[in-house]
């Protein structure tokens, strides 16, 4: 279909306080962006083909027609198969900020699928003369935003408190064996407050998250032990603790006895 990439930089005629579009690229190789952090704001939308898009929150595969959204100082992964072709647009400014909040855009609203009113609008948008570029990448950037807006304004407004909790959840039962795993990585991860995220998840589960965190690797401990681990320290560190000790502490606080105890009652029930 394509013979060669094609990849038009915009000239900067805006200030910092309007929409500055910086790039607009036709991607035709199979490339692969590894853990990559971008500095700008950029849109991805797929013309050919199969990949995968991968944040820190989840992998998601994408397809013709699917629109992805990356953001300044978040990490992402894009890796695709053979005949994987897709365009995107890089773009900053206070402007592009706002869109992207006005449609509550971010790692658990990225990703959307069989946006296919777009396809040829992207597929057909390169190349163009230098002299119009930047008004033709605002164009197709624009109107992604507005694609995008309609389909989410289609969709059931969730409870917002309730999304934030289950997701909160959802990650550390994904996460509980990472020693790292914190309230505030937590909060990094899912673009939430530390005070807000606290709230909401006691609000819903009756549980502290910190006393949820722990319960899930204790109950995990449980398991292990129950399969015929016994090495107290590498059952503590596959189930998230740093110290054996506190880990101890934590088990027997939850179930009454120390690890140690709750070999000898399984030995003592399979007798």
């Amino acid at each position: 279909m394509f013979e060669r990439n094609i990849c038009q930089f915009v000239p900067t005629r805006r200030t910092e306080l309007d929409l500055e579009v910086l790039h607009f690229v036709l991607e035709t190789k199979q490339v692969e962006e590894k853990n990559s952090i971008l500095s700008v704001y950029r849109v991805y939308y797929v013309i050919e083909g199969e990949g995968y898009f991968k944040t820190s929150y989840e992998e998601r595969k994408v397809q013709k027609g699917s629109v992805m959204f990356c953001f300044p100082g978040k990490e992402f992964s894009l890796t695709s198969t053979p005949g994987f072709k897709y365009a995107y647009i890089s773009y900053i400014g206070l402007r592009a900020a706002a869109l992207t909040d006005r449609h509550k855009l971010g790692y658990r609203n990225s990703v959307f699928d069989n946006v296919n009113e777009l396809m040829s609008i992207w597929k057909n948008a390169l190349p163009v003369p230098p002299s119009v570029v930047d008004l033709r990448a605002e164009a197709v950037l624009l109107y992604t935003y507005s694609a995008v807006g309609s389909i989410i304004s289609k969709e059931a407004i969730p409870d917002l408190e309730t999304n934030g909790a289950t997701e909160a959840k959802k990650y550390m039962d994904a996460h509980f064996s990472d020693p790292t795993l914190s309230l505030s990585s937590i909060c990094k991860a899912l673009s939430y407050s530390p005070k807000y995220l606290s709230s909401v998840f006691t609000k819903q589960y009756k549980i502290s998250l910190s006393k949820y965190l722990n319960s899930i690797r204790i109950e995990h401990a449980c398991s292990l032990l129950e399969k015929g681990h016994t090495s107290i320290k590498t059952i503590a560190y596959m189930c998230g603790f740093n110290d054996p000790l506190y880990f101890s502490k934590v088990f027997k606080a939850l179930k009454k006895c120390a690890p140690r105890e709750y070999i000898a009652k399984l030995k003592e029930n399979n007798k």
